[in-house]
């Protein structure tokens, strides 16, 4: 038995550490990502991503992706009657069909926090 959790829980933590320190990049980003009531992101590219709100595709321009940081960010401007809106937000892969985004029209803060902007869980749905 001894020699069963000597082998065991160190199999367990490598498989733990290898599931935590999975990458993922563009190409697992592409795709059309939402929450239960339909708002969300469309992401054809690096330079194109459109954002779905209240049942429209709305066009984004000056779109800024960062793969590399941790959360990700993305940054982009959205022109509708009302104005241009610069919108910021920080993401996460939870697993490759779910992402955590949490989005703000001001600075962009670091990390995910509770006390600013609105916080997202967005299930792949393409």
């Amino acid at each position: 038995m001894k020699l069963f959790k000597l082998v065991l829980i160190p199999l367990f933590f490598m498989v733990q550490t290898s599931v935590w320190a999975q990458s993922f990049g563009l190409n697992d980003l592409k795709g059309k990502w939402t929450t239960t009531n339909g708002a969300g992101i469309h992401v054809v590219d690096s330079n194109q991503v459109f954002l779905l709100y209240q049942g429209e595709r709305k066009e984004t321009s000056s779109v800024s992706l960062n793969m590399q940081s941790k959360p990700a960010y993305l940054d982009f401007h959205v022109v509708d009657s009302t104005g241009n809106t610069k919108i910021q937000s920080i993401f996460q892969f939870v697993n490759s069909n779910l992402i955590q985004w949490q989005v703000f029209e001001g600075e962009r803060p670091l990390n995910f926090t509770a006390s600013r902007g609105e916080l997202l869980f967005l299930r792949r749905s393409d």
